[in-house]
């Protein structure tokens, strides 16, 4: 059998949610909201990718719009935790020294049309990246080791798609149940 590449299993952008450096976070929501209602039922996308003049520059992921809707995560001094467990009662006290999330619901509306995607959109380190003739077990590593995700996929210096941990587990998920089957 032939070892799987990144382009096996890589959704093209042309099947991705994409919006332009400029909109709001608003925007991002609406248009991934659009894209899934049409287009991705059972897997819904979860991140947006961002461009400029065209071409994809960043991405946008549930953690950043998580931090950019609480702006005082920016204030917790994680390096006081390194190596540490996060038990229950050191979550609660941080949540209460830094009041993390104690504005109403209601202000995320608000918050989320005052976010720009440029001040909240998430640069690639070099990372992020993987070639489309990159095998999956390549990729892999890099989520093992602690990648922020998604994946970007390139083809001679241009994004051409994303992965997913979540695909490359279905991806693998399966090939061991077809291995599992004989």
């Amino acid at each position: 059998m032939e070892t799987p590449k990144v382009r096996d299993i890589m959704i093209p952008v042309s099947e991705y949610v994409v919006i332009e450096e400029r909109g709001s976070l608003t925007d991002a929501f609406v248009a991934l909201e659009d894209f899934c209602r049409d287009k991705c039922k059972a897997k819904p996308h979860r991140d947006v990718l961002v461009t400029r003049d065209g071409k994809v520059v960043a991405k946008l992921t549930m953690l950043d719009v998580l931090k950019a809707l609480e702006p005082r995560y920016e204030h917790v001094q994680t390096e006081r935790f390194q190596g540490r467990t996060l038990t229950a009662e050191l979550v609660d006290k941080l949540i209460r020294e830094y009041g993390l999330w104690a504005d109403p619901t209601a202000a995320l509306c608000r918050k989320a049309g005052n976010c720009s995607i440029a001040d909240v959109m998430h640069l690639p380190e070099a990372a992020e990246f993987v070639d489309e003739d990159d095998t999956v077990e390549h990729a892999l590593h890099r989520y093992i080791l602690g990648v922020h995700q998604p994946l970007l996929v390139q083809k001679d210096g241009d994004v051409i798609g994303v992965l997913r941990l979540g695909d490359v587990f279905d991806f693998l998920r399966t090939k061991m149940t077809e291995c599992a089957a004989g």
